[in-house]
């Protein structure tokens, strides 16, 4: 696979965990929330955050480091790599858990979402925080990416 190929598909998969994420939370809060889509977007979040962290670190192992790295570390923002794509590289370690989370409550406990209104809170909850945090390590890479030169 090219290094090309690599970037887009793991932003393509990481922007579609993210927008699944935030169908996650969407759904919960429904007056009456479709399980069956909750289960669909949960699981379609959960995979495309894993792929997605597969096909990053298979970039950032084989090019970021040796070849994109350095060039930013030269240029005029330093700053890119040293708190954004730091803080990106921990922050994201936690998408794949939290998704894994949201998932296996969705589908252990699918039909007392509906009725147990103190669970969809806490979905809700956790799927907005595990949007808005891939919201970040979204930006995040593309300021990392536009530090490129």
């Amino acid at each position: 696979m090219s290094f090309t190929i690599a970037v887009v598909v793991h932003v393509l998969l990481g922007v579609t965990g993210v927008a699944f994420s935030y169908a996650v939370a969407l759904g919960v809060k429904k007056r009456v929330p479709n399980v069956a889509f909750l289960k669909w977007s949960s699981a379609i979040a959960l995979i495309s955050y894993l792929l997605s962290w597969a096909t990053g670190a298979y970039y950032y192992v084989l090019n970021y480091g040796t070849a994109v790295k350095p060039r930013i570390m030269e240029g005029a923002y330093p700053w890119a790599h040293s708190i954004f794509m730091e803080s990106k590289e921990h922050i994201f370690l936690f998408l794949p858990f939290m998704a894994l989370v949201i998932a296996l409550i969705i589908f252990v406990r699918g039909e007392r979402i509906a009725a147990d209104v103190s669970m969809r809170n806490s979905l809700f909850i956790l799927s907005l925080t595990t949007f808005f945090l891939g919201v970040f390590i979204t930006l995040s890479g593309v300021l990392v990416s536009g530090a490129v030169r």
